[in-house]
């Protein structure tokens, strides 16, 4: 494996021994985690629901089992927004970095990086690439092998794919079922296992992503000496 080039003493890029990590490493992290819990915790309504056994609690209950769930749910967004504000932060100034660093031949920029989530056809694709190739070089990769595998990265993008398709498919029975003259044949309990597979898959993305986040923010701190863009 061969490192970067180290940054020379009194750079902007060069760490201080003492340095912690970013605030945006911290929040996201966090951030990241609450998501998963507040996942986990929505899943068991869901499943309660799967198995019937809201069929058998008594008229309030069940209203205040529903009016939770809605609760869980707006939670759940509210998370996920903000841990995705995270991570969008933190891609973008960890791109940056790479450039401040003095690393040749990146094939993405850092607002391309973070504006390709937003682009239809290239947010299917270039986040993942971008990732990948922010990961290996973070971690001292030759130029040549910055397109080299990364399990973490590959599971990442895997699950928030998939996951974001059974949320489509979610959505669209949704929209037809309000549409008149139109029905949705697909069996209740079919939709409930749909949902469930989904945030199952989204929360799996979340916790990957965590991982990647400490992986490079480590190397970049140990390996590049670029700590300092992160504080």
């Amino acid at each position: 494996m061969n490192t970067a080039a180290q940054a020379q003493p009194g750079s902007p890029a060069v760490i201080q021994p003492q340095a912690e990590l970013s605030y945006w490493h911290y929040y996201t992290r966090i951030m990241l985690l609450v998501y998963i819990a507040v996942v986990g915790i929505g899943i068991l309504p869901a499943i309660a629901s799967a198995l019937g056994f809201l069929n058998i609690l008594p008229p309030q209950s069940i209203f205040i089992a529903l009016a939770m769930s809605r609760l869980i749910g707006l939670a759940e967004f509210l998370t996920f927004l903000l841990a995705g504000i995270g991570v969008l932060v933190w891609f973008y100034r960890a791109r940056a970095n790479l450039a401040r660093a003095g690393l040749e031949e990146l094939d993405y920029s850092p607002g391309w990086s973070v504006g390709s989530f937003f682009v239809p056809i290239a947010n299917l694709f270039v986040p993942f690439l971008s990732m990948r190739e922010l990961h290996n070089r973070s971690q001292g990769e030759i130029p040549e092998l910055s397109r080299s595998s990364v399990p973490d990265v590959a599971s990442w993008w895997t699950c928030h794919l998939a996951g974001s398709l059974l949320l489509l498919v979610l959505l669209f029975v949704g929209v037809v079922d309000t549409m008149p003259g139109f029905f949705w044949t697909t069996p209740p309990i079919a939709n409930v296992g749909l949902s469930i597979l989904a945030s199952i898959l989204m929360a799996g993305s979340a916790w990957f992503m965590r991982k990647i986040i400490g992986e490079v923010t480590d190397a970049q701190r140990n390996l590049m000496n670029v700590g300092r863009t992160f504080e």
